[in-house]
């Protein structure tokens, strides 16, 4: 409990490098992300000590999109903690994939050796989305297993300088034009 009440100030920074194929078919992407490179340190503000150092993290993925006639697809595999081997190989590896179908996202992954699943749903001004997912709490895959649901309600608007609606959902409207 006396951790908790423990304050810091830390600085750290992240860096990272992606790479679209757009030549290729279904446009692969590669990725590489370092979080809190060297590690974040923290200068204690309140408490009795400092909190805990946060450990970097090397970060690895690949992800593949494309669509044809009334039917988009993307696919993406993640390897997190490079750099640390402590951590099981299962908790490192996470994989997902997702079918469009018009206005409607089906979803299915690997989440910490866990399967994943999820929907979407496009309203216009709405999105909907739904994921039923399990996080491993403990040390190694299969140990503690936490079960968990997600849903979520959103909404994107665009406008123009002049406040006039100018998208909804990251698609422009159509304006029509007098002449």
């Amino acid at each position: 409990v006396t951790s908790i009440s423990n304050e810091g100030i830390g600085y750290g920074i992240d860096m990272g490098f992606a790479a679209r194929l757009k030549q290729l078919p279904f446009n692969p992407t590669l990725s590489l992300a370092w979080r809190d490179v060297g590690s974040t340190a923290f200068v204690k503000t309140n408490g009795l000590t400092s909190p805990e150092r946060q450990k970097d993290n090397l970060v690895a993925g690949v992800t593949f999109d494309g669509s044809i006639p009334l039917l988009g697809i993307a696919a993406g595999l993640e390897y997190r903690h490079i750099n640390d081997n402590s951590e099981p190989l299962g908790k490192k590896l996470h994989a997902g994939a997702e079918l469009t179908f018009l206005f409607m996202d089906l979803r299915a992954g690997l989440y910490q050796g866990y399967p994943t699943y999820g929907f979407g749903m496009n309203m216009w001004l709405v999105q909907l989305d739904a994921s039923l997912y399990t996080i491993e709490t403990g040390a190694y895959p299969g140990q503690t297993a936490n079960q968990r649901a997600q849903i979520g309600l959103s909404m994107e608007l665009e406008f123009d300088p002049n406040f006039k609606l100018v998208g909804s959902g990251g698609q422009r409207r159509r304006l029509k034009q007098r002449r």
